[in-house]
């Protein structure tokens, strides 16, 4: 975890010790599947079937990959709903379709949910919470988060022929996402719309904020 994640490692340690490793079960779980969606190794047929397994092997109950059959033990002890983790690679499984060309901005929030928002209820049944009234601000959170890659990952997301910025916020139009890595004046009018998609995902933190003051002091 120290390798592979620095900031979510340093995180841990504020909390008890008795749930570090717990917390470091449900991050590696969800860094296998979003390992697996940007996975070059592997053709999407077989990314896509791998992810199916997980799904199938998370409604059994059971599985032969120790990542998978450690969640599920971690799943049951913390009451986490399977249609969370279910979420989680679903969401992974819309990146895999041969172009991704998000529409509007309720397109990208369900997305953004399920890759990110996820994390954020599954954390919290690693917290404890009770009040489920924190919930919505836990999966805003995440959407947040998940807003700040879109906005940081953009050519990378580009040679993989995925546009996350949302077409309505967009101020030129697109003929392919390959054209945007070459087109310099395309590239400054997508700079400029980023700026409003991280305006809103600055909204998106602010909300959130007020779920965290709720939280145990810890």
């Amino acid at each position: 975890l120290k390798k592979r994640a620095k900031t979510f490692y340093f995180a841990s340690l504020f909390f008890a010790k008795e749930i570090q490793n717990d917390i470091e079960t449900l991050y590696f779980f969800c860094r296998y599947i979003d390992d697996i969606g940007d996975n070059h190794i592997f053709s999407k047929k077989e990314k896509r079937k791998k992810l199916i397994l997980i799904i199938k092997d998370l409604n059994d109950c059971k599985s032969k990959n120790h990542i998978i059959s450690n969640f599920i033990i971690l799943s049951k002890n913390y009451k986490i709903d399977n249609k969370v983790p279910i979420d989680l690679v679903n969401g992974v499984l819309k990146d895999l379709k041969p172009k991704v060309n998000i529409k509007n901005l309720e397109e990208l929030i369900a997305y953004s949910y399920q890759v990110a928002g996820t994390v954020g209820l599954m954390m919290c049944n690693l917290m404890n919470v009770k009040d489920r009234n924190l919930l919505n601000y836990a999966i805003k959170l995440g959407i947040a988060m998940q807003l700040t890659n879109i906005a940081r990952d953009v050519k990378e997301d580009l040679l993989m022929n995925r546009m996350y910025l949302p077409e309505n916020f967009r101020t030129f139009s697109l003929s392919s996402n390959n054209e945007l890595v070459k087109n310099k004046s395309k590239q400054k009018k997508l700079s400029k719309d980023l700026l409003n998609l991280i305006i809103y995902s600055d909204i998106m933190y602010s909300q959130s904020l007020n779920g965290i003051k709720k939280l145990p002091f810890k």
